[in-house]
């Protein structure tokens, strides 16, 4: 690998490893990077985390989702019970449904009538392997939910959710997370993640995955 740059001086249609195309791509990147001049996140914490993560400073274009409003009729106030618990917002691996799996699975949630799981998109592989994990570890409340919804279709379903659990260690589900707050539920995120700490900043009421859900 050492002499390899010298050696295509020779043979010009030598192939590049793996290190030399991680290199290209990262110059190239960064060639990109260096015209950037606002970086556009939702609250100071993301902002912060990938000006670390790219080791420049840039300015904060601040923008939001679809704002609530457009999600659900805030001047609704349903005092329903719940039954349901729900889990993750798609079949992206960055939401870590196995290890939610692992550490749910023996808890005795009589009062529950079903644990939803959306995995309407996501990584093919890892939606098969939730939903193998769903049918040994879970087979009396969990459901997987892989058919695509409206809007509309999804928010009636969260609002009938009490509980959920979230444990990507990114900024992942506003969408989901914002309305589901709204209706009372009570959520559940990893204190890796940085919405987590934003929510918790702002005074709203969160759980910590890693430390504050139980069987209770």
């Amino acid at each position: 690998n050492s002499i390899r740059p010298y050696y295509r001086f020779f043979k010009k249609d030598l192939p590049f490893n793996k290190d030399e195309i991680k290199k290209i791509k990262s110059k190239h990147k960064r060639k990109f990077i260096d015209r950037v001049d606002y970086i556009a996140a939702s609250y100071r914490e993301e902002f912060e985390s990938v000006t670390k993560l790219i080791g420049e400073k840039k300015k904060w274009l601040e923008f939001w989702y679809f704002p609530l409003e457009f999600m659900v009729d805030i001047n609704n106030k349903s005092l329903e019970i719940k039954e349901n618990i729900i889990i993750g917002n798609s079949g992206n691996p960055t939401n870590n449904h196995i290890d939610i799996i692992e550490k749910i699975k023996n808890y005795k949630v009589f009062s529950v009538n079903e644990i939803i799981f959306p995995l309407s998109y996501g990584d093919d592989q890892h939606i098969k392997s939730v939903k193998n994990s769903i049918d040994l570890d879970l087979p009396d409340k969990g459901y997987a939910m892989t058919n695509f919804l409206s809007l509309d279709e999804y928010i009636k379903i969260i609002e009938n959710c009490n509980v959920y659990i979230n444990n990507a260690r990114r900024q992942q589900a506003v969408g989901t997370i914002v309305p589901i707050i709204w209706f009372g539920a009570k959520v559940f995120l990893s204190n890796r993640n940085s919405f987590y700490h934003y929510l918790k900043r702002i005074g709203v009421e969160v759980s910590c995955y890693e430390t504050d859900l139980n069987e209770k």
